[in-house]
């Protein structure tokens, strides 16, 4: 490879990395890479601890697992939040089969306090979307696009609930990839800026590659 050739490849390689956009998570630990921290259980038993099972089978990272011994344990975060904003929200949970009944989701309340205490803003003033995950013994995705903050919002609560139906006994289930997001900033963008084919000395020859993974 000529000097000029060489010199190109490090310009392009310099312009490729500062491309690559983040996704916009406005949660804080939502993918449980080390523990559980930044995240707050409501429940006087049960337990949401960390667990080395990570949704996209990362060696990395893992998830939290709930394990509800009462009626409902909710773990939760607390967000700031604009009043007509639209937000995106979402996550994967695995709810093992084979359990006692129980029900499992994930919802998105507005507050007009900075805390997320008291009730809230109410369910028919959009204060409130959820939806559930369904028992199969498999990592399941799930999100709700353009929640548009009402009137008043100024900070918004994500929190995941495991509710056990049965008048007794204990459900577990994992949740992992856990987002809060202004609407379409969950997306990530990689562009590059350049690239280059050309020809050296002694009928060498260079052109810039792609690749793109999922």
């Amino acid at each position: 490879m000529t000097r000029f050739a060489q010199a190109l490849f490090l310009t392009l390689l310099a312009a490729l990395f500062p491309a690559s956009a983040v996704a916009q998570n406005l949660l804080v630990n939502g993918n449980f890479d080390t523990d559980v921290s930044s995240w707050v259980k409501i429940s006087s038993t049960g337990t949401a601890v960390f667990s080395p099972l990570d949704a996209d089978g990362s060696a990395s990272s893992g998830s939290m697992l709930t394990t509800n011994t009462e009626s409902t344990l909710f773990v939760h975060q607390c967000r700031p939040a604009t009043a007509g904003t639209s937000y995106d929200f979402g996550g994967k949970a695995r709810v093992p089969l084979g359990q006692v009944a129980g029900q499992y989701l994930q919802q998105l309340n507005f507050f007009t306090n900075t805390t997320c205490t008291g009730s809230g803003i109410p369910q028919d003033a959009g204060g409130l979307s959820f939806f559930y995950y369904i028992p199969s013994g498999a990592w399941q995705g799930r999100s709700i696009t353009g929640v548009v903050a009402p009137p008043g919002t100024v900070a918004a609560l994500i929190s995941v609930s495991d509710q056990r139906v049965a008048a007794a006994g204990t459900t577990i289930a994992s949740f992992d990839d856990l987002f809060l997001s202004k609407t379409g900033t969950q997306r990530a963008t990689l562009t590059v800026a350049v690239a280059a084919s050309i020809h050296g000395a002694n009928n060498t020859f260079f052109h810039s590659d792609a690749w793109i993974f999922n």
